[in-house]
């Protein structure tokens, strides 16, 4: 035998080893690739289960409609003053300027026109506290009709609660300042739509 043929015939050995680690290696990329597709699929999943519980901003609202009760806490010169049905809004302006305009029904139905700065409380971690709060104050007038009408100067502060992205809870201190010091207590829950 000579040495040419031994050295062929190792060469020959070798080939097999060599076919099956090139298909074994190209095996193992493919598998590599899968699981680095797998782990990118998990963390695009993990990452958007993270924003579905964060609450979107959009859902804070812009303005509403709504419906609630007044209950009368001191005074006697409006409405303010009794516990009665009402009907609430929120027009939206900008981020924090709003106008508030509430009807309360009574014996002398009185308008609450006021203007307000609203403020944005965002969660410290919204994954534990989910729900924001947004508070208000403001300022503006109080008309009362009937008999004797009258139109005076109305301070009032509350709080917006965002429940869905349809509806807000809301709920207001307001005070009229007529010969006597009316306030009452507003509490309602309204339907959102876009502002202006």
């Amino acid at each position: 035998m000579n040495m040419s043929n031994i050295i062929l015939g190792k060469n020959f050995l070798a080939l097999p080893g060599i076919a099956a680690l090139v298909i074994l290696g190209g095996g193992h990329s493919v598998n590599a690739q899968i699981v680095s597709e797998k782990v990118q699929l998990s963390n695009q999943v993990a990452q958007a289960d993270i924003e579905a519980a964060i609450p979107n901003q959009n859902q804070t609202p812009g303005s509403y409609v709504g419906i609630g009760t007044n209950i009368g806490i001191t005074g006697g010169s409006s409405a303010l003053s009794d516990g009665n049905f009402s009907f609430m809004s929120k027009i939206r302006f900008t981020k924090s300027l709003s106008a508030r305009p509430s009807v309360i029904l009574g014996t002398d139905t009185t308008f609450l026109v006021p203007l307000t700065y609203d403020f944005a409380i965002k969660p410290a971690d919204p994954l534990t506290t989910p729900v924001t709060i947004l508070p208000y104050m403001g300022v503006g007038a109080i008309i009362k009709t009937g008999d004797e009408s009258e139109t005076a100067v109305l301070v009032t502060g509350g709080i917006d609660i965002p429940l869905n992205q349809k509806f807000t809870a809301t709920a207001a201190l307001n005070t009229g300042f007529f010969d006597t010091v009316d306030v009452g207590i507003l509490l309602g829950v309204g339907y959102n739509f876009k502002g202006f």
